[in-house]
């Protein structure tokens, strides 16, 4: 397959072994920081969903609000925690015998604290998705995918070979942004 998320891909996989082990390292923490805010998205997609179907139209907003508040409270604190503890938790998933570890604990810790960076971003995208998908609006929430895909691919197309692995550890935060700006 050539989708959008292949483009992404092939060009991480062009910055060398290290780099691809640390972001599928990094991706790998940033699946168990991050299950705050898809447990976030199921439950406003309920909570909508119900609402709209009891006519209490007067409740979507403040539980999307309430939830926002939530979610940026938690997107505070996991990034505290990953300014305090990415070389730890980096270690989770890697191997300690790996050659060059310190370059990967490095290049991990780095990816995972620029992600965290922007997880009210994702917070947002996972709230506002499922709180849209939820309302019966699902259309608008796979174009919301869509140009989040599109996003990633765009970074990995035009700033990963200028930029490099900086680009890398801000392209998903860039996806979610284009998604939150739809």
């Amino acid at each position: 397959s050539r989708g959008l998320g292949d483009v992404y891909k092939r060009q991480v996989n062009g910055l060398g072994s290290r780099y691809v082990a640390s972001v599928a390292a990094g991706t790998k923490l940033f699946q168990v920081i991050c299950c705050p805010f898809d447990a976030m998205g199921a439950t406003m997609a309920t909570y909508c969903g119900q609402n709209v179907g009891a006519c209490r139209l007067d409740r979507l907003g403040q539980g999307i609000r309430s939830c926002s508040l939530l979610g940026l409270a938690y997107a505070v604190v996991a990034f505290c925690a990953m300014l305090v503890f990415a070389d730890p938790c980096a270690m989770l998933f890697l191997t300690p015998s790996e050659p060059q570890l310190d370059l990967l604990v490095s290049l991990t810790s780095r990816y995972v604290t620029s992600v965290a960076a922007f997880f009210f971003p994702l917070a947002l995208v996972n709230i506002i998705r499922f709180s849209i998908q939820g309302m019966g609006y699902s259309s608008f929430a796979i174009l919301a995918g869509v140009l989040e895909m599109a996003a990633r691919a765009g970074v990995g197309l035009g700033l990963v070979p200028v930029f490099g692995y900086t680009a890398v550890c801000v392209a998903s935060p860039a996806a979610w942004i284009a998604a939150d700006l739809f």
